[in-house]
C-alpha cells in the first residue's frame, strides 16, 4: 500500500518534472528565435549617436526588418525599406564585421550631398532629427545676455573671438532653443574645411572630408554607370568592398575581374549613415555608403 502511494508520488514528481522541463526548452526555443528573426538588444559602443544615444545605453532593434521573412511580410503591406533618419544597426565588414549604429541619412537613388555641415537630398536641404549635435559660430551683440540664457541650459561657451562670435557644440533642439531667445545675431556651422580657425577647432585629418560630401546618385540594385576619369570614388570603394569584383585602373581603363568594361550595373541598394554626433561620428563619410544585406535591424527604443 505505501509502496504503490509512493510509487505515484515519484509518477507525478517526474511527470511534472517533464511538464517543466518542456515549458523551459520551448521557452528558450522561443527567446532563441525571437533574438534571431524578431528583435534584439544592442549596447551602444561609442559616443558617435550623441545625444540621442550615450556609450553603454541598451537598445532593442527590429531584426524582422531584415530578416529572412521580409520578403514574404512584404506582401502583407510590411515595409522593410529603410527610411530617411531611422537609426539602424549594420555589420561593417571594412572594420572586421563590426557593428555599427548610425542615423539612415541617404536611400537608393537619391541624389546625396553635404554642404558645409548639411545635408542635401535631390538639391533640397534636410531638416534633421533635433538630437543632431555639431559645432557652430554664435555671432552675438550682448556676450553677457547670450551667457545668461546659456547658464540657465548648463551649456557652456567654447571659443571666443574679438570678432563677437564663439564656438559651441549644440544639437538642432538646443541651436532652436538658443535662436528664440533672440540675444544672439546668427549661428552658423563651423566650416571644417576653410575656415581659418578650423585648425584650433579639429583634428587635421578630419579638415577635408567631414563637412562636405560631393553630390552623387545612390546605387540602386540595376543601376548602371559609365567606367570613366569622372568616376566617383564612392562608387569605386563599393563595387571593390562590397560587389565581389576585382577593380583594376590602367592608363585610365577599367578592368573588372580582369575584363575591360566600359560600364558596370551595381548588385546592390546602399545606404549612407552618419552618426548624430556629426563632429565625432566614424561613418559613410570615412568608409562609405553600406549595402542592405549589412543591415541587421531597425532601432526601436533605448531600455
Amino acid at each position: 500500500m505505501y509502496a504503490d502511494f509512493y510509487n505515484r508520488i515519484i509518477n507525478h514528481v517526474f511527470k511534472c518534472s517533464i511538464l517543466i522541463l518542456k515549458v523551459v526548452l520551448i521557452g528558450a526555443g522561443v527567446l532563441v528565435g525571437l533574438r534571431l528573426f524578431v528583435v534584439d538588444v544592442y549596447r551602444i559602443p561609442s559616443d558617435s549617436m550623441n545625444d540621442k544615444l550615450e556609450v553603454g545605453d541598451f537598445i532593442v532593434a527590429n531584426k524582422l526588418k531584415f530578416s529572412l521573412f521580409s520578403s514574404f511580410f512584404s506582401y502583407f503591406g510590411y515595409d522593410s525599406a529603410p527610411q530617411n533618419g531611422e537609426i539602424l544597426v549594420f555589420r561593417n565588414s571594412l572594420v572586421g564585421n563590426t557593428l555599427f549604429v548610425k542615423r539612415c541619412v541617404g536611400t537608393p537613388n537619391q541624389m546625396f550631398s553635404m554642404k558645409r555641415g548639411v545635408v542635401y537630398i535631390n538639391g533640397i536641404a534636410q531638416e534633421e532629427s533635433s538630437t543632431v549635435k555639431q559645432l557652430y559660430f554664435v555671432w552675438y551683440n550682448d556676450l553677457g545676455a547670450v551667457k545668461g540664457d546659456l547658464f540657465q541650459s548648463g551649456k557652456s561657451i567654447g571659443y571666443i573671438s574679438l570678432n563677437k562670435y564663439f564656438t559651441m557644440e549644440m544639437n538642432v533642439g538646443e541651436k532652436s532653443a538658443l535662436i528664440k531667445q533672440g540675444n544672439v545675431d546668427s549661428i552658423t556651422i563651423v566650416n571644417k574645411l576653410n575656415e581659418r580657425e578650423s585648425q584650433l577647432l579639429n583634428r587635421p585629418e578630419q579638415a577635408e572630408s567631414v563637412q562636405n560630401v560631393g553630390e552623387f546618385r545612390i546605387p540602386f540594385r540595376g543601376l548602371e554607370i559609365s567606367l570613366d576619369t569622372n568616376l566617383s570614388e564612392v562608387y569605386l570603394q563599393a563595387i571593390k568592398q562590397f560587389e565581389g569584383v576585382e577593380v583594376l585602373v590602367n592608363n585610365g581603363k577599367y578592368y573588372l575581374d580582369g575584363q575591360q568594361a566600359k560600364h558596370y550595373i551595381f548588385k546592390y541598394n546602399y545606404y549612407f549613415m552618419l552618426g548624430d554626433n556629426r563632429d565625432d561620428s566614424y561613418d559613410s563619410r570615412f568608409y562609405g555608403i553600406i549595402p542592405k544585406h549589412l543591415l541587421v535591424a531597425s532601432y526601436i527604443n533605448k531600455i
